[in-house]
């Protein structure tokens, strides 16, 4: 399993000749809360004189505001709306991008990073979900290259390593697999998904003792982790599911 990038932050710089509402912007662009985001939003979009750019930058932030509270299709309308008046937000692309994603639909996401790495080549997130993306649809050289450049920008990101070691794993690449699994647990010795990805590979490569080893490691952090049950339970032979590890 890959991980989206799926930090939301506000703080996008808003500039405004219209000193009336300065208090609603001010909490739209800097706001911590959701709701109060949303609130503060929804009151600035009132303000007649905004320019395009501005109007886009505002949307985007009730977006990611509605996003932060699982109201996908509020945040979607007010993506497709800040895209409309400024189709080279890269916020509004990256953020509807990463909602596209967790609807399935990868080619259109895709087509927004696209777009957002195209006005903005740096763009961390854009570049690590464009490889989710692409890891999805099967695309695992691209998948590769865009977590290489996630990596790049972020060296220190546990999950484009985790993504890009799954990339690896199902192009055949195992030992560069597994590498990567064994960096992103030494970021986050935690990271339970990298355990069991780790126990995947290692499962492909036949080490089923470093495999059970690892899917017992990803059970004892995160017991639900269906990868790591379901790869417990495919281990052969006398070297599967023991001591007592769950595998129903």
């Amino acid at each position: 399993m890959v991980a989206l990038f799926a930090l939301f932050v506000f703080g996008c710089v808003v500039l405004t000749s219209t000193p009336l509402r300065a208090d609603s912007i001010s909490e739209c662009v800097d706001g911590l809360i959701p709701a109060d985001v949303i609130a503060a939003c929804t009151e600035a979009l009132e303000i007649s004189s905004l320019a395009s750019a501005q109007r886009a930058i505002i949307l985007s932030e009730r977006a990611t505001a509605y996003t932060m509270i699982g109201e996908n299709q509020a945040a979607r309308a007010d993506f497709d709306i800040a895209l409309a008046a400024d189709p080279s937000n890269v916020r509004s692309r990256y953020g509807r991008g990463t909602l596209l994603i967790g609807a399935s639909n990868y080619a259109a996401a895709l087509a927004d990073f696209d777009a957002a790495i195209a006005a903005d080549p740096n763009h961390m997130p854009s570049l690590h979900n464009r490889g989710v993306a692409h890891e999805k649809l099967a695309n695992y050289p691209r998948a590769v290259a865009d977590f290489t450049s996630a990596i790049a920008l972020e060296p220190n990101l546990p999950s484009s390593y985790n993504n890009r070691g799954v990339a690896y794993r199902k192009s055949g690449d195992l030992v560069r697999a597994i590498a990567d699994f064994e960096r992103a647990i030494d970021l986050s010795p935690r990271y339970a998904q990298a355990f069991a990805n780790r126990g995947l590979a290692y499962l492909s490569a036949g080490r089923l003792a470093g495999a059970v080893a690892d899917f017992q490691a990803a059970l004892a952090i995160d017991a639900k982790n269906e990868d790591a049950r379901t790869g417990l339970a495919a281990v052969p032979g006398p070297a599967g599911p023991v001591a007592g590890m769950p595998n129903d």
